[in-house]
């Protein structure tokens, strides 16, 4: 059964080639949802359409007013971790507390005490990244007769993630 006072422990259990991967993992696993949270309060009747990752559905804004693009293209999310400290005024601070509830889990909780190697790193993320010189090109797919291919190019900054452009282009445009 979860026991979330048990979390130190399973993190000190992990493989240690493994270990830092998995924190990792987990700490991008909370950020995805503290980004989630952020967009669901901040553009409240703005088109807004979900995506469909491992671990559930995530909001993705579809349009966007200038000011709001400007809001997310300035927008960067803490990483949640032991080291985060934040006053009851801070923008994040109950969207962090309330993601963080769902999981059982306090920032204090999550250091990994006894571990130099693992750690849940400090700092933020940019939320948002714009991909630039997009083109695309139509054609007969060579591998299912009678259907059209898309080739898509786009260029995008270090950090951002091709994979989840690729799928919010599938889900928006062709999802059956």
């Amino acid at each position: 059964s979860f026991n979330p006072h048990e979390f130190k422990g399973a993190a000190e259990r992990l493989r240690p080639e493994l270990g830092g991967m998995y924190v990792t993992a987990y700490q991008s696993h909370l950020w995805n949802n503290i980004l989630a949270e952020w967009i669901n309060f901040n553009f409240i009747g703005q088109e807004l359409y979900l995506i469909k990752l491992k671990l559930g559905f995530y909001p993705v804004v579809r349009s966007a007013s200038l000011s709001n693009i400007k809001i997310m293209e300035e927008a960067f999310i803490p990483l949640p971790s032991s080291r985060l400290k934040m006053q009851e005024n801070d923008p994040f601070f109950n969207i962090i507390n309330r993601v963080m509830s769902r999981e059982g889990l306090t920032l204090d909780e999550m250091k990994i005490s006894g571990s130099r190697n693992l750690f849940f790193s400090k700092g933020e993320r940019k939320a948002f990244y714009f991909p630039k010189n997009i083109g695309y090109e139509v054609f007969d797919d060579q591998l299912n007769r009678g259907k059209k291919a898309v080739r898509i190019g786009f260029e995008l900054p270090k950090g951002a993630y091709a994979t989840l452009l690729i799928k919010c282009l599938q889900t928006l445009f062709w999802n059956d």
